[in-house]
């Protein structure tokens, strides 16, 4: 399945970052836009090798290309609606990317609002790119940039039942759009890892320190915890020395509580990343998909607006101007700059629409291997239950270790379907049933080495238990292992290495 291109671009973009905030504006929205103008002008002019205009400019609109160093600055606005966007791009010091800066303003609800969006071409490490980003750190901390509340005070502590009132607020909050990660104190009654229980599995405090900007950190005690899953309900809840992540736009009544994932305590003490074990190493890979999350999730800006959509208001703004200007060569000068504003327009929506378009091809390609996936399962599904259908027929030579459990475990389904093992027969040709007997030469039993005994070493899980398999006929590639060890993502189990070290993000 594929999409349609009008033009195909040679390179795609990456989302960098994304936000949209409240700018604090004690002075007044005119005042705080002007500041804000002040300050993110001049970044844009230092970066595109142009002089700072001047604050009337920058209040009006203006336009700068520099086609040397591969640079663009494009301003519109519209004063009388408080609505101020500006668009730059630039190479990089090392001029291998470009960076793209989307920034817009808007007055909704008595607030100024502001949205930013930076891309970047393909290339470069976004996670290094993340690391730093002096615009966004400056705006964070200079203009107080809220989601209810500060976003450089993005660490709370919930301690008495009375304070779980602001987290529910946070997390029911309508303009919230970065993650509210909840660590929960542990129950000490509950405790066997270690002599002395910690109170939290996770250091909530540099984890916050490590994501301002990208989500809110929320560390839970043990009494909060009591009062906040009491309000909440168990499946939406977090305790035990759990950790949980509430996305944005949280619907308590209606919503999915699987789509904000959690992790139990046993699966945070094991967890496995970087190839090191313990919950030192969850909370990195919290802070990393914290960091991913924000590439990844789609963005409700509301009424904020960029430059192209401005672009084309204000030129109908001037369209309608037009009738109250007799003078011919004031009439043509109008014209002339809605033409060259909705060309430009025009090339900015069109090079969205094909990155649009890229993204959804994407989605096709993923949805298409997905079909594929789920025909296979089902395929093995129907054989599976064909042969127990058999084996109740016969149940005296019904083997101890069903059909069913070992193609779940060690059998590939190739794409093309079909349970044909490397000699091209099926399972079923590899069993001798005769008076009740069978072989299972060809189709071993897996056995398990339990980590539950006397030389576990202290801090480490007593409960887990890695399973080696014989697969003499069946290929198994890693990709295709199950295993519902905690802390393991099964889809890196390889049982010939022992023991795997990374993570997908989508988890959290």
């Amino acid at each position: 399945m594929s999409v349609y291109h009008f033009h195909r671009p040679q390179i795609m973009r990456l989302l960098v970052y994304q936000l949209r905030a409240v700018v604090d504006s004690p002075e007044g929205i005119p005042a705080a836009l002007l500041r804000l103008i002040r300050v993110v002008v001049p970044f844009a002019a230092q970066n595109v090798g142009m002089e700072p205009p001047d604050s009337e400019k920058s209040l009006n609109g203006f336009l700068f290309n520099n086609i040397e160093q591969g640079s663009q600055c494009e301003c519109v606005c519209i004063p009388d609606q408080l609505i101020w966007t500006i668009r730059f791009r630039f190479l990089s010091e090392d001029r291998t990317y470009t960076w793209f800066y989307d920034i817009g303003t808007v007055q909704e609800n008595d607030q100024l609002v502001l949205g930013i969006r930076i891309e970047v071409t393909s290339g470069p490490d976004v996670k290094a790119l993340q690391k730093n980003l002096p615009l966004i750190d400056l705006l964070i901390n200079e203009f107080n940039l809220t989601q209810m509340l500060p976003l450089k005070n993005n660490y709370l502590k919930i301690e008495e039942p009375e304070d779980v009132q602001n987290l529910l607020a946070l997390l029911n909050f309508p303009g919230r759009t970065i993650p509210v990660m909840v660590i929960s104190e542990i129950n000490r009654n509950l405790w066997d890892y270690t002599k002395t229980p910690p109170s939290y599995l996770i250091d909530a405090e540099y984890v916050a320190s490590q994501v301002v900007g990208y989500a809110f950190v929320a560390r839970l005690s043990f009494r909060a915890g009591y009062e906040f899953s009491s309000i909440v309900g168990k499946k939406w809840a977090v305790y035990d020395g759990a950790y949980r992540t509430y996305l944005p736009y949280l619907d308590l009544e209606n919503g999915n509580p699987h789509e904000h994932r959690t992790k139990q305590k046993r699966d945070i003490w094991n967890w496995r990343y970087k190839g090191q074990i313990g919950p030192d190493l969850f909370a990195d890979f919290v802070i990393s998909t914290a960091h991913y999350w924000i590439t990844v999730r789609r963005l409700y800006w509301g009424n904020l607006r960029f430059v192209p959509d401005v672009s084309t208001l204000a030129t109908q703004l001037a369209l309608e101007e037009l009738k109250d200007k007799p003078d011919a060569d004031s009439r043509e000068e109008t014209l002339k700059n809605v033409i060259a504003t909705l060309r430009r327009s025009h090339e900015s929506t069109m090079e969205e629409l094909n990155q649009a378009i890229e993204e959804l091809d994407r989605v096709y390609t993923k949805l298409d291997y997905c079909e594929t996936e789920l025909r296979n399962y089902q395929q093995a599904e129907m054989y599976a239950n064909s042969m127990d259908r058999g084996f109740r027929r016969y149940p005296g030579r019904r083997p101890s270790f069903s059909p069913r459990d070992r193609m779940r475990t060690d059998m590939r389904i190739p794409l093309g379907g079909g349970l044909q093992d490397q000699d091209g027969a099926y399972p079923g040709d590899r069993m001798d049933y005769n008076n009740g007997a069978h072989d299972f030469e060809d189709f071993d039993r897996p056995s398990y080495s339990s980590r539950r005994n006397s030389d576990a070493e202290e801090g480490e899980s007593s409960y887990d238990s890695v399973p080696s398999y014989s697969t003499r006929r069946f290929t198994v590639p890693k990709d295709d292992r199950r295993d519902d060890m905690a802390g393991i993502a099964p889809e890196n189990i390889n049982p010939e290495q022992g023991e795997t070290d990374e993570h997908s993000p989508d988890e959290l």
